[in-house]
């Protein structure tokens, strides 16, 4: 749920952010992490895919691609909208101080990053993404 949250929150590109990007820099790198959102979707609706037909030998490695990419790509996403908005963004009351906040724990109860690229590693070897 949280992730759908963030997907559709961040999908937006707005007129501040526009105005406020130096195009020059890494820093508007928002079209970047807008690519990166779709890649998401993408692997969930894949592992999603292989679950409701029932395919149990690749479902564990398009899973953990699936989680990988979703809590990396959200932590790069408040990266940069941090760095756009600067202090503004982390104002105790804006939606993403709270993003920020929250960010960080489905790296750690969906299993950390290094946790997911082993089970995608094993799943390669054994043949099966």
């Amino acid at each position: 749920c949280f992730i759908l949250f963030f997907f559709f929150f961040f999908k937006q590109k707005t007129a501040y952010e526009i105005y406020q990007c130096d195009w020059s820099s890494d820093v508007c790198s928002s079209d970047l992490v807008r690519v990166a959102i779709e890649a998401s979707e993408h692997l969930v609706y894949a592992a999603a895919a292989a679950y409701d037909s029932g395919d149990r030998e690749t479902l564990t490695g398009k899973a953990a691609m699936a989680k990988l990419h979703a809590t990396e790509t959200a932590q790069l996403a408040v990266d940069v909208a941090i760095q756009v908005l600067g202090a503004r963004g982390l104002e105790s009351d804006s939606t993403l101080a709270h993003l920020y906040k929250e960010v960080r724990a489905p790296r750690i109860y969906e299993g950390t990053s290094e946790i997911q690229r082993n089970i995608i590693a094993r799943e390669v070897f054994r043949g099966r993404i």
